[in-house]
């Protein structure tokens, strides 16, 4: 797992405890595509 893949699932648990998006947004946003790795 990429590093920016484990900080993106941290602050989607820290959003979720502090009640700034709901559990339902979680699955939502795992499901999403994730973001291209750029050969540079």
């Amino acid at each position: 797992m990429r590093k920016e893949d484990t900080k993106l699932k941290t602050l989607i648990e820290i959003l979720i405890e502090k009640k700034i998006i709901a559990a339902e947004d979680k699955k939502r946003l795992f499901n999403m595509e994730p973001f291209p790795q750029l050969a540079l």
